[in-house]
């Protein structure tokens, strides 16, 4: 649902969550372009919705695409134990990040969601919005 607000934003469809258990505690979405900025991807959006209230170490973050190596780092940083990603087909280099995350005890959870992956593929191929996908990813 994020990452389609943010697509329907005329935004990069990545959306995110954060659970404790099973409560939401908050959600984010892309939001680069709809507000002019080089960080807020859904992860960092979602991380930044949680504000200072929870105990991220006691988390699980839901992602609609593998995070990048800044999202990575925010994972790690609030020592967020367990990701869930919803497509991890249509990644450029970011392997390396849920590696990353493996190697520091991560739990990596990659789950086949045909309408992310559907999302991301018409995203990142479209002749309209492929110039959003290479600015967002660092290209």
């Amino acid at each position: 649902m994020q990452a389609l607000k943010s697509f329907n934003a005329k935004g990069v469809p990545v959306g995110s969550a954060l659970m404790l258990g099973d409560a939401v505690v908050a959600i984010g979405h892309n939001q680069r372009f709809q507000k002019g900025s080089n960080v807020l991807h859904g992860e960092m959006d979602c991380i930044e919705q949680a504000g200072h209230e929870f105990d991220l170490s006691r988390a699980t973050l839901f992602t609609t695409l593998s995070p990048c190596t800044m999202c990575t780092g925010a994972i790690l940083l609030f020592r967020i134990p367990r990701v869930v990603i919803l497509d991890s087909v249509n990644t450029t280099d970011f392997e390396t990040s849920e590696d990353r995350l493996r190697a520091a005890g991560v739990e990596v959870v990659n789950v086949t969601h045909a309408p992310s992956i559907e999302l991301n593929r018409r995203f990142q191929t479209d002749p309209d919005t492929r110039p959003k996908w290479t600015g967002d990813v660092g290209r």
